[in-house]
């Protein structure tokens, strides 16, 4: 009851500072996804800056994150004809679904831009939909924009808007091409790996013991950039002494503690056999302050995306996923970054497994014992394997 009261006050307030919409303007756009976005309305002419695939952050309503494309404006809805683009949501951790507008952009010179920003509040009994208009500077370098917005109602704060392009993938963040990688088993028969390792892919290989198993991509969190693989069944009854590895103890992780990496990082020049790396947890948010991440020392190359961030003890505490692209901050930014890594918090993997009905959730770590860089490869270096999509 007080939290329907709460909601009902924080819409009151919404409307008491924001311009109230129609659903029209907010209106959804029947099977649209990513790919179809990047295929039918990106692909094919010279992109303005603006367009392209956006993670957008709010830290309105405790923080909700929304992966848009934001496409030429070619819909013929009345609402939209002031606007020259429009950003409609992929996907999301907020009450917008797929498909819906999240942003609507007007580009008033070659480096300015405006437009209305699309809040939806949900209660119990109704939907509430307001517009917040913004303003912000972008170029072609630029990859990320940022906005304050005014307060919420008679009491509120300020809040801000961030967003970060993640397509077309040139960008300070460098991540494996799809195809190639480093995946963990999870369960007897599931493992976990980078969605970007397997984007595009429905099937791949997972190599396991020096023999080629097929598997099926059951389950993708392109926001947290996760995937699902799960051995085929005639395969998996050839798996011999599976070990799935542990959750570790992901409430506790503290900046400054070793962590450890198995993975497979360029295996043209490297060969195929499992590599072990150790750093230290630089930070307990990733770039941008991005929550969902740590940034990490531990070296990463192409090839260990996908890879288990191991604690002290054994636990998986982060995936591996990604660093700064040293060539775009060189031609960008006149300096080269070094070791600056990036890992997704463990967190993460058991929501994905829980949305998939043949998945379990990992298992907690109870071991105490303190391990160093021998003991973790010698220990765990078969439950963690190379992945092929070809």
């Amino acid at each position: 009851m007080l939290k329907k009261i709460a909601l009902i006050l924080i819409s009151i307030l919404l409307l008491v500072s924001t311009v109230r919409l129609t659903d029209a303007e907010a209106a959804l756009v029947d099977h649209f996804n990513k790919a179809i976005a990047i295929e039918n309305h990106l692909e094919g002419h010279e992109l303005d800056p603006i367009e392209g695939i956006w993670i957008l952050r709010e830290s309105l309503q405790g923080g909700q994150m929304f992966e848009i494309a934001i496409v030429p404006n070619t819909f013929n809805y009345p609402n939209y004809k002031q606007f020259d683009f429009v950003g409609i949501t992929v996907n999301s951790t907020g009450f917008v679904n797929k498909g819906e507008t999240k942003l609507l952009v007007k580009k008033v010179s070659e480096s300015k831009y405006k437009g209305r920003l699309i809040y939806i509040m949900k209660d119990v009994m109704s939907k509430s939909i307001q517009g917040f208009d913004l303003e912000f500077s972008l170029d072609n370098e630029a990859r990320r924009f940022s906005c304050i917005m005014p307060p919420v109602g008679l009491f509120g704060s300020e809040w801000e808007v961030q967003a970060e392009k993640t397509w077309p993938e040139d960008s300070g963040i460098k991540g494996d091409k799809p195809g190639t990688g480093t995946a963990f088993f999870v369960n007897n028969d599931v493992l976990v790996t980078n969605e970007h390792v397997v984007r595009g892919f429905k099937t791949g290989k997972i190599r396991y013991k020096d023999s080629i198993y097929q598997v099926d991509v059951i389950g993708r969190d392109e926001v947290n950039d996760l995937a699902l693989l799960k051995v085929r069944f005639n395969d998996y009854k050839t798996l011999t002494s599976v070990k799935p590895l542990r959750m570790g103890d992901i409430y506790n992780v503290e900046a400054g503690e070793t962590v450890f990496t198995i993975g497979y990082p360029l295996i043209r020049e490297l060969g195929v056999s499992p590599k072990i790396s150790m750093g230290i947890i630089n930070s307990l948010t990733g770039m941008n302050d991005d929550p969902r991440m740590y940034q990490i020392s531990v070296p990463l190359q192409p090839g260990n995306s996908g890879g288990p961030i191991f604690d002290e003890n054994g636990g998986v505490i982060g995936v591996a996923a990604s660093g700064l692209n040293v060539a775009y901050y060189m031609k960008i930014e006149n300096f080269s970054p070094q070791n600056v890594n990036f890992a997704i918090k463990a967190d993460y993997i058991n929501n994905l497994l829980m949305a998939n009905a043949d998945c379990k959730e990992m298992q907690r770590n109870t071991d105490t014992e303190t391990y160093n860089a021998r003991d973790i490869i010698a220990r765990w270096r078969d439950s963690v394997v190379l992945v092929i999509c070809e």
